[in-house]
C-alpha cells in the first residue's frame, strides 16, 4: 500500500491509532478515499473515515480516542463520531453492511477495506450525493473493474441493485452537485471533462443490459 498518498498529518494520526487498542476495541476498518488512495496511489487524501459493524458506545470510544492524541469532537450522534484527530478529519460510523472481501492490514493493526468494497461504497455515495472526489475515485476503479462488475459488487454488498438501478444510472451521469467541488490533489493527472464523458458513455452502453 502507498503511504505516500497520505498527507503527513494523516499519516501521523493513523500511526497513533494503529499503535493503540483503537481497532481491537472498535472493530473499525478504514474505508473511503483514503483507503482507495492507499491501494491505488491515484490522488492525495487527508480524511480518516472508519466504519464498524460493532455496537460501540460513543462516549467510551471518544474517551479512548482523546487519550491517544489531540481530538476535537465536532458531533456525536447515535453510532456516529465526527471530529478532528491530530489535525486530521476523523469519522467513525456504525455500518451494518457486510464486507465483500476480508480487509487487508496496513502498518501493524489497521484494517483497510478491499477495493471491491470501496467500489460498492462509491456507487452508494454517488447515488446519495456524488462529490467530485467520488466520481474521480470511481473513474479510477473502473480502470481495474468494468462498471458492470462494480455494480455487481454493489449488489453483493447492499442486495438492492434491482430496486435502485434506475436511480443509480441517473446518479452516475448527474454531475450538477459535483461541478463546484474543488478538484482533489491528484497524483495521476486527470481532467474533469474526461470523467464526465466516461460515465455518460458507460451508462448509455450498460443501460441496454439492465433495462
Amino acid at each position: 500500500m502507498f503511504i505516500n498518498a497520505l498527507a503527513k498529518s494523516t499519516r501521523k494520526a493513523l500511526e497513533k491509532l494503529d499503535s493503540s487498542l483503537f481497532f481491537k476495541i472498535s472493530g473499525a476498518y478504514l474505508a473511503g478515499g483514503t483507503a482507495l488512495a492507499l491501494h491505488l496511489k491515484h490522488r492525495y487524501s487527508e480524511d480518516l473515515d472508519f466504519f464498524t459493524k460493532k455496537d460501540f458506545i460513543e462516549e467510551t470510544t471518544i474517551q479512548l480516542i482523546d487519550k491517544l492524541g489531540n481530538f476535537q469532537l465536532n458531533r456525536a450522534d447515535w453510532k456516529t463520531i465526527l471530529g478532528k484527530f491530530e489535525d486530521t478529519k476523523f469519522s467513525l460510523f456504525y455500518y451494518k453492511y457486510p464486507l465483500i472481501k476480508k480487509a487487508g492490514i496496513f502498518l501493524t493493526n489497521t484494517p483497510v477495506v478491499s477495493i471491491e468494497d470501496i467500489a460498492a461504497m462509491k456507487i452508494a455515495a454517488i447515488a446519495d450525493r456524488g462529490t467530485k472526489r467520488d466520481f474521480i475515485d470511481l473513474f479510477f476503479l473502473a480502470r481495474i473493474f468494468t462498471l458492470k462488475e462494480i455494480l455487481e459488487f454493489y449488489d453483493l454488498k447492499y442486495k438492492n441493485l434491482a430496486a435502485n438501478k434506475t436511480h443509480i444510472f441517473k446518479s452516475i451521469i448527474y454531475f450538477a452537485d459535483a461541478q463546484d467541488d474543488p478538484m482533489p490533489r491528484m497524483i495521476e493527472k486527470i481532467n474533469w471533462e474526461e470523467v464526465e464523458t466516461f460515465f455518460e458513455k458507460e451508462a448509455s452502453r450498460l443501460a441496454k443490459d439492465y433495462f
